[in-house]
């Protein structure tokens, strides 16, 4: 039964694909109605009204014609918030977009990828002239690359692309700098670890060329006066020196309005720890039925998207079920630590070289 505007859009593309045949009307429909789901549109009379012109203007069998009038010509029933939050339909294909883009990244992708890496590549080449601190740093680092160590809840939680056992510097050396696309998700938990354990105590070296870029440049430049100014202190290992090199992540991002005001960034409860999954994707407990063709990674985690409850109080939670977005869990520390990677080890001197980062 179809019971929100996202099953309607998708059941729309899905019999106009099966057509035999398609003419321009047809293909211009299509990518209207993936327009309409891209943008998280919920506007029924837009949905109406294409089908409505593509009626009209194309020579479509009856029975065809029939199956596309009843998708629209007939009210779409109450539903409630958690009804929109499962919403099957959505978290199977936002899934498959995931999916792709991780499993079989651009080349310019993997390109961004490396520059992260060789700055940190640079840094565990450098490990014997480290200071004790940046040594101590390094190493928890690389002990936190485990899958599963102690009685740490959230190693359970943060080992999507981890390792069995802790690897040695020079695995993770080589891993980094072979950069190959099939081992991005190994590659990306590399760094999201280093952002978390070694970004803030570690000094990362000012190279000939380096600047920063886009609105994060203006925002350094008023900070600290000077761009150049600012880089040359993250290259420092000074204690007073780690509220420089956290600050995009710690300040900017994290004591931002989202992150502060907004009930818990959507989250009800506890993450359930319970909630192990091999299974990559976005859909629920009791969802089994629309993922079944998804894959699975080699280790088991704590996956946000079945373990976290929303909060439907929450402006976030309820911003995104209008629009019948896909809730996860509001604002990611996760998503601010790869930002500040970006920034302050990319240092990217375009908007495109960052989207694909």
């Amino acid at each position: 039964m179809l019971r929100l505007t996202t099953d309607i859009i998708l059941s729309a593309i899905f019999l106009l694909e099966k057509m035999p045949t398609k003419n321009k009307n047809i293909i211009l429909a299509i990518n209207q109605l993936k327009t309409y789901f891209y943008d998280h549109e919920t506007d029924l009379s837009k949905i109406q009204i294409t089908l409505t012109r593509l009626l009209e203007a194309s020579h479509i069998l009856p029975e065809q014609k029939k199956q596309l009038l009843l998708l629209f010509n007939r009210p779409l029933p109450k539903v409630t918030d958690e009804e929109v939050f499962l919403n099957p339909l959505r978290r199977q294909v936002e899934s498959l977009f995931a999916i792709k883009a991780l499993l079989n990244p651009t080349d310019l992708m993997m390109e961004m990828v490396g520059v992260i890496s060789k700055r940190i590549t640079d840094i565990l080449l450098n490990y014997n002239a480290l200071k004790n601190t940046e040594k101590a740093a390094v190493n928890t680092f690389l002990s936190s690359l485990r899958h599963y160590v102690g009685n740490s809840k959230y190693n359970k939680v943060i080992a999507f692309g981890s390792f069995k056992e802790r690897p040695s510097r020079e695995q993770v050396i080589e891993i980094l700098n072979n950069n190959a696309s099939n081992q991005l998700t190994v590659i990306m938990h590399i760094h999201f670890k280093f952002a978390l354990y070694a970004v803030r105590h570690v000094g990362v070296k000012f190279q000939d060329g380096d600047t920063l870029s886009g609105k994060f440049a203006e925002v350094i430049s008023g900070e600290y006066g000077s761009i150049d100014k600012y880089l040359k202190a993250l290259a420092q290992v000074a204690k007073h020196n780690e509220n420089i090199r956290c600050f995009l992540s710690d300040s900017l991002i994290c004591q931002s309005e989202i992150y502060t005001q907004f009930r818990k960034r959507g989250r009800a409860g506890k993450l359930k720890y319970s909630f192990y999954t091999e299974k990559m994707g976005l859909l629920r407990a009791g969802q089994e039925e629309f993922e079944q063709q998804f894959p699975e990674n080699d280790l088991a985690w704590v996956a946000d998207a079945k373990a976290q409850e929303p909060d439907y109080e929450s402006p976030i939670v309820k911003s995104a079920l209008k629009y019948e977005a896909i809730y996860v869990g509001g604002a990611s520390g996760m998503a601010a630590l790869f930002l500040h990677l970006m920034e302050n080890l990319g240092r990217f001197k375009t908007l495109n070289q960052k989207q694909c980062f």
